[in-house]
């Protein structure tokens, strides 16, 4: 009995890690500060990789964060970035702690997450043309 009962507490533990690891908080869109100078960097505006820029190359970031009550994003984490190497996940990483994106509306018929942690994508289409 007591061999069943360690077994059964055991599975579900294993269980509950598993569904744990595949949670995935609500997604949530970014807005961008806007600023003439740098409208031919689209968003990302002076937070967009040099390197990336200069070779025409675009990029994603997934990233979790929380969302303060005015909007901004903290205490976030990497999830993912495409392609790797070419510094979109810094960029992404330090736009939210300047303030330079924030978390759009709350999309309708979602709730907030209990956790206040949603998951934000981030996109850096290369410009056409660089100074």
């Amino acid at each position: 009995m007591r061999a069943t009962l360690k077994l059964t507490i055991g599975a579900a533990l294993l269980v509950a890690a598993g569904q744990a690891a595949a949670f995935e908080p609500p997604a949530r869109s970014v807005v961008f500060k806007t600023d003439r100078q740098f409208r031919a960097l689209g968003g990302p505006g002076p937070y967009f990789p040099d390197q990336a820029a200069r070779n025409g190359v675009s990029g994603a970031v997934v990233i979790d964060c929380k969302v303060t009550a005015s909007s901004r994003l903290e205490q976030c984490a990497l999830v993912s970035v495409t392609p790797a190497g070419m510094s979109f996940d810094f960029a992404a990483l330090k736009m939210a702690q300047v303030g330079w994106m924030t978390a759009g509306e709350v999309p309708t018929g979602t709730p907030a997450p209990d956790d206040g942690v949603w998951r934000f994508r981030v996109e850096f289409q290369a410009p056409r043309r660089y100074p």
